[in-house]
């Protein structure tokens, strides 16, 4: 991991943010902590994927896979999404880590870039 790369954390019950972080809140432009549709601010073409890992880990166990999310400002970003499911009250919840690849990503770009100079 860089030391650039903001790690924000949150917890989700059917997709909506029950709690969020003040960085998670931040890089997504969620200004509410509560009841927000987390998968609105997936990009539209890994929703489904990461709807389907939310799906897949309610009985329990942990995925983590890449995805474009979208920021405060509109803009997607390069993101990690760790999920581990658990139950409280009855009903899966997920903890959710989202790591911002935005600087790794810039980083690895510009490493294959600089390898055809050669």
């Amino acid at each position: 991991m860089f030391a650039s790369d903001l790690v924000a954390c949150g917890v989700l019950r059917r997709g909506r943010l029950l709690h969020a972080t003040p960085a998670l809140r931040k890089r997504l432009g969620v200004a509410a902590q509560r009841d927000v549709d987390f998968l609105r601010r997936i990009s539209d073409e890994d929703r489904a994927r990461v709807r389907a890992a939310l799906d897949a880990t309610c009985a329990g166990g942990k995925v983590s896979l890449q995805c474009n999310c979208i920021g405060a400002h509109g803009e997607p970003f390069p993101a990690e999404i760790g999920l581990a499911a658990s139950i409280l009250d009855n009903e899966p919840v997920h903890l959710m880590v989202l790591i911002d690849l935005t600087e790794r990503v810039a980083a690895e770009n510009w490493l294959r870039a600089a390898a055809h100079y050669d």
